[in-house]
């Protein structure tokens, strides 16, 4: 048996699915016909617990496969940070600025991307993000700093 990738993300999936159903357990379940508030998370949490077994099982029955690489650090923080940093900013500076500050921190999370194609794609998205939920939804939150 090799430690690889398959039986790390298989044992990640099954530990959220196990998390989820542990944190949804108080809630009522209802019936498929009267589903009640906890009935999608606890059939979700379920599905990713046997996606997360299989996935496992997958990697124990395997006798070579991906291995597992060294962790990058670079593009995990600057994730992180860009999330963070749209949360932060959403009320302040409005839904266009937290999105392309955070469509640059995923660019630069990434080792390979082109400045081009980020800005590029980063504007797309702001624009249909805006159109989707500020004109689509009317969700209560600022375009533009306030």
């Amino acid at each position: 048996m090799a430690f690889s990738k398959d039986l790390l993300s298989g044992l990640i999936f099954a530990a959220f699915g196990l998390a989820g159903i542990a944190m949804g357990w108080s809630f009522d379940p209802g019936t498929a016909r009267e589903m009640g508030s906890g009935y999608f998370p606890r059939l979700l949490s379920w599905g990713i617990l046997a996606l997360g077994l299989v996935i496992t099982a997958r990697g124990l029955a395997a006798t070579h496969g991906d291995k597992i690489e060294a962790l990058h650090l670079r593009p995990f923080a600057f994730m992180i940070a860009g999330i963070v940093l749209f949360g932060l900013l959403l009320e302040r500076a409005g839904l266009v600025i937290s999105l392309l500050v955070l469509f640059g921190f995923a660019g630069a999370a990434c080792y390979d991307s082109r400045w081009k194609e980020v800005v590029i794609s980063g504007l797309l998205l702001t624009v249909f993000a805006v159109l989707v939920f500020i004109y689509g939804l009317e969700l209560p939150m600022p375009m533009w700093p306030v």
